[in-house]
């Protein structure tokens, strides 16, 4: 028996196949196709979310050499607060605003004068979903009144794999249109947004049962029809429920195309590890995928694997180079729309290999910032984080973290860790685990950090500090 975790995020789609026990059978993976533009648009036109989950869910059914019947159930995580527009035939009307979109900054302004001290915990920073339906509502009106339903990337995924139409507490949180103390949408926020409340989904929990595989979707994904689907969830409580025992007081650390950082308060049987939030980035991974498609030609395409070795011959602190990561505004530890990055410290003497390493360097101070900021100086010092994420693919990367932070990093057996939470969500929806039940997911490596690195780490992060304070805004 198989469990299938689908994971539809901002850069990627990744469709994992695991055992009864948690274990990884298959994986496989595709890029999504982001469209930018100038100052401050990031969008993804959902289709290509669809499109990437049909070649994923494939591609791992052929590296299990296994027949689909034997793949049990299926859940899904997603990213959060990109507002995906569901019209009448059940097709998107338009692109997708991502999280990282800020060109709601103004929207997003003016609900936060609004609605900021009336409704307790709401955040209506340009992150959002709610501002970016403002921003519709103002620019694109049309949109707006030919919705049927809005929906966030993974229940419009799960449209079209079974028919319902429905999402989670997780991601109608992080729509800011959510009361997560009533347990109902806000329609006094939502109709200021633009929308009406009967254009928002039913919300139930994560593992309630989302339908099963439908015909035409059995035809496009090789899954086979009437398979159960778990109403599913954003990709941080996946991310959580995935990642196995943590003890309390640890350190959780998510490095992908963005950065998190949380703080172990213990284990429910809900999310698995419960964590207090300490801050997150808006572009670590999502820099080096920019620097690799820079310096990638179609002769000369460059997989990750080759910056870690152009990184690796440069010296720490990239020979003087600052990079500041902020492509698209930034998160933490300020939220900061107008935040822009920067490439400082440039001579003719350098090369691209100064150039990556930097791009690596500035990633994993802004994350130490963050972590700084967020995370009081006795659980820091000294200790151990659990890593997940893409970086973990890179031995390099990940050596650089612990050395620039001082942390002990620990990478578990299965990293991708969103997936893995979304097959578990899969398997308690058709009743084949109790909601009890979680998946270990042990240590496989430990990554000390370098002693005699350190000072030198250091010298590079006060140059970062310096050059944030005079040029990040």
């Amino acid at each position: 028996m198989l469990y299938a975790g689908l994971d539809i995020g901002t850069t990627n789609c990744r469709c994992l196949l695991v055992d009864e026990e948690g274990r990884s059978v298959a994986v496989a993976s595709t890029e999504v196709a982001v469209e930018f533009g100038p100052p401050d648009r990031a969008e993804v036109c959902p289709e290509h979310w669809w499109n990437a989950t049909c070649e994923v869910i494939g591609a791992a059914l052929r590296g299990a050499e296994r027949p689909a019947r034997e793949v049990a159930a299926v859940g899904l995580s997603g990213l959060m607060h990109a507002p995906v527009l569901i019209g009448t035939d059940a097709r998107p009307l338009g692109s997708a605003q991502l999280w990282m979109d800020q060109r709601c900054t103004p929207q997003a302004a003016a609900l936060q004068a609004r609605f900021g001290s009336s409704h307790r915990r709401l955040d209506l920073r340009g992150s959002v979903s709610a501002p970016k339906l403002a921003w519709l509502a103002a620019h694109a009106p049309a949109s707006i009144d030919a919705a049927q339903v809005v929906l966030l990337p993974k229940d419009f995924v799960r449209m079209r794999l079974t028919g319902d139409v429905a999402t989670d507490r997780s991601d109608a949180i992080g729509t800011g249109l959510f009361d997560p103390d009533k347990g109902a949408w806000m329609e006094d926020v939502a109709q200021a947004a633009g929308v009406r409340a009967d254009q928002l989904p039913p919300v139930r929990p994560a593992s309630a049962p989302g339908g099963v595989i439908s015909a035409k979707a059995a035809a496009a994904t090789g899954l086979a029809e009437g398979t159960p689907v778990a109403t599913g969830a954003a990709d941080t409580l996946c991310t959580r429920l995935g990642a196995g025992q943590v003890e309390a007081g640890r350190l959780l650390v998510y490095l992908g195309t963005a950065a998190w950082v949380a703080v172990v308060e213990g284990t429910d049987e809900v999310s698995g590890v419960r964590a207090s939030d300490a801050g997150a980035t808006t572009a670590t991974g999502a820099a080096l995928r920019w620097v690799r498609s820079l310096f990638s030609s179609q002769a000369d395409p460059l997989s990750y694997a080759a910056l870690d070795e152009l990184a690796a011959g440069a010296p720490i602190g990239s020979a003087g180079i600052t990079f500041l990561p902020h492509l698209m505004g930034e998160r933490g530890p300020e939220f900061s729309p107008s935040a822009r990055g920067a490439w400082q410290g440039l001579t003719l003497a350098h090369g691209r290999n100064h150039l990556v390493r930097a791009v690596m360097e500035g990633a994993v101070f802004q994350l130490r910032r963050v972590l700084e900021a967020g995370v009081p100086p006795s659980t820091r010092d000294h200790a151990s984080a659990r890593v997940l994420g893409g970086i973990c693919r890179s031995v390099f990367w990940t050596q650089m973290l612990a050395d620039a932070t001082g942390l002990t990093v620990e990478i578990p057996r299965e990293p991708e860790a969103a997936a893995r939470g979304a097959a578990l969500l899969g398997a308690r929806a058709a009743g084949l685990v109790t909601p009890d039940v979680g998946w270990p997911n042990p240590v496989v490596r430990v990554v000390e950090p370098d002693r005699t690195a350190r000072a030198d780490y250091e010298e590079a992060f006060q140059r970062f500090l310096a050059c944030e304070r005079h040029v990040g805004g």
